[in-house]
């Protein structure tokens, strides 16, 4: 095949995939955390002002990334995600490809060969890839946020390997600069290993040539001051009820044991041992074709092994961060499973000239493709019509009534689809009040869905000279259009209104206090039961985990400091009855345990002597 003829295939290649990319996008319905950020569009618009907005307001209240920006600019106009998507993905994978095999793919067919098998060991590594390329929330914050992490790697790379005089112009410090940055502020578990990636690339550099370019060191300084920004913004204190401000690395690490530690690195093997299988068919088939032929089978040199060797190791580094998170979810196998898969780049291109080999990985790494494609694209289709009419439903309710939505068929999560969002209770009271201005929203069949709450929340305020609570209300802009129900919510709201209550003109506000409304439990035998408070400064609620014990046995996990003084007696809820629970305290709090009797809402509720507090409320 002419060389002209393989650049019109090589080109045709990429087009098919983009376009691929830019229908899924197309199809991806509104789902889970896409609301929050449609809701804002609604009250703020999209403007170069909003984001800035949105990304300061996130930097100090919620998520500090860069790629929540991202996910409010691809909740815009849909030709944004359209269009942005594709090409942020494809890009990916030449900057994957780059990274593995030090130079940008070139339009031949031997490379959109590879470009293949890097997109099908990156599919086979990653646990939830289809979820990762088309849930716009994962994308933005991981996908997005790896490409750029990783594109700020090449020129080190390139550096390294074969062009020792690259950015010797003035304009690569700054940036390289703004690149490092970004990169530091992409994500918590990558940054680290970005870091010492590139530290590493840079002292090869010197080693060799006794010499570094400004450039290096600008990139090394921007990673330098964007990962500590990340890491150490404020909003990390306040996400998901302010877990990190209540327990550090070192009290998860304690947590989990050597056994939850060593569970981290076997779910990631398992997710990734498809991928370790094709590399290991590459090999088997090198090895016979070499023992056909009677010749010695190819063999990586020092430098191939080092090179994949390293990229375990990176994979390895970010999962070992893992150990010290709050969770250790599948989405956060994806920066690993990426450095895992180009290892195995790195290897099987080693052995690619064999043909057999090539024919057999081509092979297998088409069909996996082709396959995933495939059923990416039937369950996108249907999701999208699906989510259509639940829209179409939502926006001809009228006000004063619930909503009546039919569930996705895809109900439950898999690979490629994030699973039925309107399962979690709290989202619908928020879509419901917030994007449609309606009472609720309800499923028109049951299906195994939480249940909405059978209580509500009421705030109240004490001032200081005294004001009534309408007075109070009458000087603050709701940023929402209801109170929740939910503790977690009322805590968030607590933390936007405050400004404007601490500004109130010729009053000090003394305490906010939610309680907890639609609860009159025998149990509570008059005390007040309360979902949070807010006094001198500080807020105080019991912050919780459900977890199973040794014997798989669920208890709610009041945290230590959180806990109300005198606690004497404590219960569960759920599906109208009230269970009376013993306590046990361990170094991280207060259990609460019990045996679920039913499949429901459960509450916890912890009491002293004068008062009853909310301890967490858990579905299953």
């Amino acid at each position: 095949m002419n060389a002209g003829r393989e650049r019109l295939i090589f080109w045709a290649g990429c087009a098919l995939l983009w376009t691929y990319l830019a229908v899924l996008a197309w199809l991806t319905p509104v789902l889970l955390d896409d609301w929050y950020q449609l809701a804002y569009i609604k009250k703020h618009g999209l403007s170069p002002g909003s984001v800035l907005d949105y990304g300061v307001y996130n930097y100090f209240n919620y998520n500090p990334r860069l790629g929540e920006n991202f996910l409010l600019i691809t909740n815009g106009p849909r030709i944004i995600n359209v269009v942005l998507t594709p090409t942020v993905i494809l890009g990916f994978l030449w900057v994957c490809f780059a990274i593995a095999l030090g130079r940008w793919p070139r339009p031949s067919l031997r490379d959109l060969q590879l470009l293949l098998l890097q997109l099908a060991l990156i599919w086979l590594a990653a646990p939830i890839p289809g979820v990762l390329f088309a849930y716009r929330p994962f994308c933005t914050n991981y996908l997005y946020a790896l490409a750029f992490s990783l594109a700020f790697l090449v020129p080190y790379r390139f550096a390294v390997d074969r062009a020792p005089e690259l950015g010797r112009r003035w304009w690569w410090m700054p940036l390289m600069f703004a690149a490092g940055w970004i990169a530091g502020m992409g994500n918590e578990h990558t940054g680290p290993t970005i870091a010492v990636a590139a530290g590493v690339m840079t002292f090869l550099y010197w080693r060799h040539h006794r010499r570094v370019h400004a450039w290096m060191v600008t990139g090394l300084a921007g990673i330098a001051i964007g990962y500590p920004m990340l890491f150490f913004a404020p909003g990390q204190k306040k996400r998901y009820g302010a877990v990190a401000s209540k327990l550090g690395p070192t009290d998860h690490i304690r947590d989990r044991g050597p056994n939850g530690l060593f569970e981290i690195i076997i779910d990631f093997l398992w997710a990734a041992q498809l991928a370790v299988f094709l590399v290991l068919v590459g090999a088997f088939v090198a090895l016979a074709s070499s023992a056909r032929a009677g010749s010695a089978p190819p063999s990586p040199d020092r430098r191939i092994t080092y090179l994949a060797a390293g990229y375990i190791l990176c994979a390895g580094a970010i999962i070992v961060t893992l150990f010290a998170s709050p969770t250790a979810s599948e989405r956060l196998f994806f920066a690993p499973a990426v450095f895992f898969a180009m290892a195995g780049l790195v290897l099987l291109h080693q052995i690619f000239d064999v043909r057999a080999v090539r024919r057999t990985v081509v092979a297998i790494a088409g069909f996996a493709v082709a396959a995933h494609a495939t059923w990416g694209l039937v369950v996108y289709i249907r999701a999208h019509a699906e989510g259509a009419e639940r829209e179409r439903i939502l926006e001809r309710t009228p006000r004063d009534q619930v909503a009546l939505v039919p569930p996705y068929t895809q109900f439950q999560r898999n690979l490629w689809f994030l699973g039925d969002d309107f399962d979690y209770a709290s989202l619908r009271e928020y879509v419901a009040r917030e994007v449609y201005g309606i009472a609720g929203i309800e499923f028109t069949r049951p299906v195994k869905g939480e249940p909405a709450a059978e209580f509500s929340s009421r705030i109240e305020f004490v001032m200081d000279p005294p004001m009534s609570n309408e007075e109070v209300w009458s000087h603050v802009k709701m940023p929402l259009s209801y109170v929740s129900a939910y503790p977690d919510r009322v805590i968030q709201l607590v933390q936007r209104i405050l400004p404007q209550l601490q500004r109130i003109p010729g009053h000090r506000l003394v305490s906010i206090t939610s309680y907890v409304e639609g609860l009159d439990l025998p149990e509570r035998r008059g005390r007040p039961l309360i979902g949070m408070r807010w006094e001198n400064g500080e807020a105080m609620y019991i912050d919780t985990f459900v977890l199973p014990d040794s014997d798989m046995r669920l208890y709610f996990l009041a945290l230590a400091g959180t806990v109300p003084p005198g606690l004497t007696d404590a219960y569960v809820r759920a599906c109208g009855q009230t269970k009376q629970v013993e306590t046990e305290r361990e170094w991280r709090g207060v259990r609460l345990p019990y045996v679920p009797w039913c499949r429901g809402l459960y509450m916890g509720m912890a009491c002293n002597p004068t008062e009853c507090w909310l301890s967490g409320v858990y579905w299953r």
